[in-house]
Order: structure tokens, then C-alpha cells, then sequence
């Protein structure tokens, strides 16, 4: 039996296991169930382990609009205080340009 055969409730439980979230991602990324199945659960981790100003930027940054709103729902921060003023994502000018938000074309605001 291979291992894309498990039931998901086992697949869950490996990934719980995992150490860290790029192990949680390789793993999601190893077949489209997979990815399905563990993306949620990543961004759930994200949040729990106080990663998600990481991943909402790194999300934005290469407009994975997708990605940002299952963050959300997983109860990432927007708010956080690494977004005001300057910090690792800011791209341009302006009270916005540190916020994941700002980054996303389809959410940035209009001057």
C-alpha cells in the first residue's frame, strides 16, 4: 500500500508529526490530494506556530490570493504589528506598502 492510499484522518496525523512547516509543505506538494488535504492544515499551522506575517507576505508577495485567504480563515493576523512601517515586506511608498494586503494587486488600495 502506498502511502497517497492512506486514509486522510492518517495523513493528517503524519503531518501533525512533521517537525516543521516546510516538511508539511513538501509533503503537501507530493500529489494534488495531498495538496488539497494539507494546504488548510498549513496555513492552520502557520497561524498556530505565530508564522503567519511569513506566510501572508510570502503568500501576497507572489500572488497567491488563494493562499492569503485561506490565512485568513485560518486566523492570521492582519493586524500585526510587523506590518507597520518598515519590515521585510515592504515593496514601495506609501501608509500601506508594508501590509501583505498591499502587495496583492486585485487588493491593493487605489491612490
Amino acid at each position: 500500500m502506498g502511502l497517497s492510499e492512506l486514509p486522510a484522518e492518517l495523513i493528517l496525523i503524519i503531518a501533525e508529526n512533521l517537525n516543521s512547516g516546510a516538511a508539511i509543505n513538501s509533503l503537501a506538494r507530493t500529489n494534488t490530494s495531498f495538496y488539497d488535504l494539507l494546504n488548510p492544515f498549513l496555513c492552520r499551522y502557520c497561524v498556530r506556530k505565530g508564522m503567519d506575517d511569513i506566510a501572508l507576505g510570502h503568500a501576497a508577495k507572489y500572488d497567491h490570493l488563494a493562499v492569503v485567504k485561506r490565512l485568513l480563515s485560518a486566523g492570521a493576523d492582519l493586524y500585526n504589528p510587523v506590518f507597520s512601517g518598515k519590515s521585510r515586506w515592504n515593496f514601495g511608498d506609501g501608509p500601506y506598502a508594508s501590509h501583505p494586503i498591499a502587495l496583492q494587486p486585485n487588493l491593493a488600495p487605489q491612490e
